[in-house]
């Protein structure tokens, strides 16, 4: 569960404990330290880690992660791997490797993660956590009430993040801050906006050819890459530049609004 369901600041404290004590409990924070903002147990979430098949998916919410995992999931079934095991029993967690493990996943297991357009997906996480209230949303719901906002629009979303939010839940946290890999570890690194064509990559990598088709599982989606101009405005602009300025330098997307 992430920082955003709960409104217990106690919390907090925990994971900074955690943080410091992991390098020294677990073989793979040592390897690879953790040190940003989000809680290290959503963190930990977000790394799937395939012993029988040899590579490491770096999974973000928001970016068709219960499709690209459905889809990994749909290949090892078709070989005969895990047909008794539901999606997520599939992969062991970061915490969970073991010293030899972190070896073979740094040496020769194929490293992989998808990133998305950070307006697109900002936008993406206000209209499914906040319009449809989901747990998630809790603080934000709460830092609505205190501002005297009943009915948030996506300018006031952004005025949240802005006020201590964006690292309340990692669907709407910068990505460069919610993966539990560096990103120079990596082997490969797709793209949301050219989903079909990058999970035929992974799965040729990994399974030595394309899925005949991809099923897109998950939420209903929100389109929200069609939805871009109806939502930004200038405040709300120069506030997600500014936030998620890492995610833009360094995942390659351009500042201006796509088209």
């Amino acid at each position: 569960m992430s920082r955003g369901q709960f409104l217990n600041p106690l919390l907090d404290p925990m994971d900074r404990v955690l943080k410091r004590a992991a390098p020294h409990l677990c073989p793979y924070y040592r390897r690879w330290p953790y040190t940003g903002e989000i809680w290290l147990t959503e963190v930990d979430l977000r790394g799937a880690w395939s012993r029988e098949l040899n590579f490491f998916y770096a999974r973000l919410p928001k970016v068709a992660n219960s499709t690209i995992l459905g889809s990994l999931v749909d290949g090892a079934r078709a070989r005969g791997i895990g047909k008794d095991l539901k999606p997520k029993q599939f992969f062991a967690r970061p915490s969970a490797a073991r010293a030899a493990d972190v070896e073979r996943i740094a040496k020769e297991a194929f490293k992989f993660a998808f990133v998305r357009d950070p307006f697109a997906r900002t936008l993406s996480a206000y209209l499914d956590k906040v319009v449809k209230t989901r747990a998630a949303a809790r603080r934000a719901r709460r830092w609505f009430a205190r501002n005297g906002i009943a009915a948030p629009d996506f300018a006031a979303f952004c005025r949240y993040l802005d006020d201590g939010g964006l690292h309340d839940d990692p669907h709407w946290a910068p990505q460069t801050q919610v993966l539990p890999m560096p990103l120079d570890a990596l082997d490969f690194l797709g793209r949301m906006e050219r989903l079909d064509e990058d999970i035929a990559v992974v799965h040729n990598r990994i399974f030595g050819e394309s899925p005949a088709s991809l099923q897109r599982r998950g939420p209903k989606p929100t389109g929200s890459s069609n939805r871009l101009a109806e939502h930004y405005t200038e405040d709300a602009l120069a506030i997600v530049r500014r936030l998620y300025a890492a995610d833009f330098e360094k995942l390659g997307y351009p500042l201006q609004l796509p088209r």
